[in-house]
């Protein structure tokens, strides 16, 4: 059995520092890697030599008694007896090329791919750069591997418009491999209930509904929906409904709009700020929960620990259905699927030329497909009303979950995924492996072209848009003006002849970009708003 030799630098593998998602991620795998060497000696690699001794005491953190190996990634031969090297980010190039002077055919690499939308750059470049069918990009999702597919798919067809010619590179293996949740972790959670919720004060007839993740509305998951849904359902189920969000705010607008977001959207909702920083805190608000919620809308995501985090807690999850949720939360059976809808392929360049131009940053940039992306409310609602109303439910969909983790996504098994991959692509090497060298160019996807996998629906022309019961323009004026929505997300220069219209009747999308004489993707993107925001119906045929 392959143990691959893994890459480090203090940023990607760093014990006790902030809870970063990918940084828990890659310490759970090599939690699990010691595990797997039993005893063996866990060979590390990176550029420079005073991380050597870092690696080994992250490989301590875990085993007091563990070995580990060092060795520089410009040391090709002693990688190439390991006979596959393994990077725990997208980013490999630097081993590509490293190996490409020695033979491409010396050893494997793989490497996995956490978040992309800021690396869409690298992977364009997979399709020149001497990389082979030997190695592999793990993806931790299906609509993830379909986002890294879609863009090197563009960036070949650059290559056939810039060199006129058929191109058909040699590429890497696009396996499917999910991140894990080591499950033992998480079998107590509900065990200290009680004391837990005296100390957060919690009464024993509320019904707490749990968030946990970095509290950033351009970065993770914007609340608004959530705040609006279990408003919903505490009204429709008469219970007394609390939510629990465990996080840090990224920044002071951060901070605000998850203070007094709430109060806005939630008012019958009660709301309980923890620090996700504090073990403890955090430990509390795992056990006093009922139930999970966690709306992802954004392009960085690309698998979610915090439901499959949940589900091995034995809590229901109420989720979006976008880019790895739908991998891990079985609609009905773990809990429910929200669907998503978001603006249609081709509607996001001018975000791309902006992000390129470097005129919006990295969090802009995915804050402008987030901003124009919602689940439907609907169908949010009434899942949180079933829940909230239903300790059965909660408890069946709970069980059903936390066996899913055991048995399909706790570590001891998706490392054993791993292994058998590196010993798939070394038998490969072996029998194909030559020393071929491939050229380079680049390019950048747009991203509801790159990340089109990741909503249920996409919004288009032909999307009929109507007001929803009840909506007020005074009501829009005054959201689109908090926190809530930053950085101009809902441009009332678009928004307000847009809802003059459909006061009058639903109309498409391209109807309402004709008599408003605007192009069409504002439109589409001030209807995504627009719906983000609870005003407005979404029809997508």
């Amino acid at each position: 059995m392959i143990h691959a030799a893994l890459s480090f630098t203090p940023d990607t593998l760093r014990p006790g520092g902030r809870a970063l998602g990918r940084r828990v991620a890659n310490m759970a795998f090599l939690r699990a890697a010691v595990a797997g060497h039993a005893g063996r000696p866990v060979v590390g690699y990176g550029y420079e030599d005073h991380h050597g001794p870092e690696f080994l005491a992250a490989i301590r953190s875990i085993d007091a008694e563990a070995q580990a190996r060092w060795l520089l990634t410009s040391q090709v031969e002693e990688l190439a007896a390991q006979k596959v090297v393994h990077r725990l980010d997208p980013a490999f190039q630097a081993e590509i090329w490293a190996r490409a002077w020695a033979g491409v055919g010396r050893y494997s690499i793989t490497a996995v791919a956490h978040t992309v939308f800021n690396h869409l750059q690298d992977l364009a470049r997979l399709v020149r750069e001497p990389v082979m069918p030997w190695d592999a990009l793990i993806c931790t999702s299906q609509a993830l591997r379909a986002s890294v597919t879609a863009v090197i798919e563009a960036e070949l067809e650059y290559a056939r418009w810039r060199y006129g010619a058929k191109v058909a590179p040699r590429l890497p293996q696009l396996p499917v491999i999910p991140l894990g949740v080591h499950t033992s972790d998480f079998a107590a959670v509900g065990g200290q209930r009680e004391p837990a919720r005296a100390a957060l004060g919690i009464g024993p007839d509320e019904v707490v509904a749990l968030f946990v993740g970095r509290l950033s509305l351009m970065s993770k998951a914007h609340p608004g929906q959530m705040y609006r849904g279990l408003q919903a359902a505490a009204r429709t189920s008469g219970r007394s409904v609390t939510l629990v969000e465990c996080g840090w705010p990224k920044t002071g607008n951060d901070e605000e709009a998850f203070r007094t977001g709430p109060a806005l959207l939630a008012p019958d909702v009660r709301h309980l700020l923890v620090d996700g920083n504090d073990p403890l805190a955090r430990s509390r608000a795992w056990d006093a929960a009922d139930l999970f919620v966690s709306l992802s809308d954004n392009i960085q995501e690309t698998f979610g620990l915090t439901p499959l985090e949940a589900m091995a807690a034995g809590l229901p999850v109420i989720a979006s259905d976008w880019d790895g949720y739908r991998d891990t939360v079985r609609d009905g059976v773990d809990g429910f699927l929200i669907p998503t809808r978001s603006p249609a392929p081709g509607f996001g360049k001018h975000l791309a030329f902006a992000h390129q131009s470097r005129t919006i940053t990295d969090d802009m940039l995915s804050w402008g497909a987030a901003a124009a992306t919602s689940v439907d409310p609907d169908r949010l609602a009434a899942a949180l009303s079933e829940l909230i109303a239903s300790p059965d439910l909660r408890r069946r969909m709970g069980a059903s979950g936390q066996e899913r983790a055991r048995t399909v996504f706790d570590w001891a098994h998706v490392y054993a995924r791993y292994q058998e991959l590196w010993g798939e692509l070394d038998a490969r090497r072996r029998t194909e492996g030559h020393d071929a060298i491939a050229p380079r160019s680049g390019g950048q996807v747009e991203p509801f072209t790159a990340f089109a996998s990741y909503p249920t629906h996409g919004i288009s022309g032909e999307t009929v848009v109507s007001l929803r019961p009840g909506a007020a323009f005074a009501a829009y004026q005054q959201l689109a003006g908090h926190a809530l929505f930053p950085a101009g997300a809902a441009a009332v220069a678009t928004a307000a002849p847009l809802w003059t219209l459909i006061e009058r009747e639903p109309m498409t999308l391209n109807a309402a970009a004709d008599a408003i004489g605007q192009p069409l993707g504002r439109i589409v993107m001030a209807a995504g708003v627009l719906a983000k925001m609870g005003f407005v119906t979404l029809d997508i045929p």
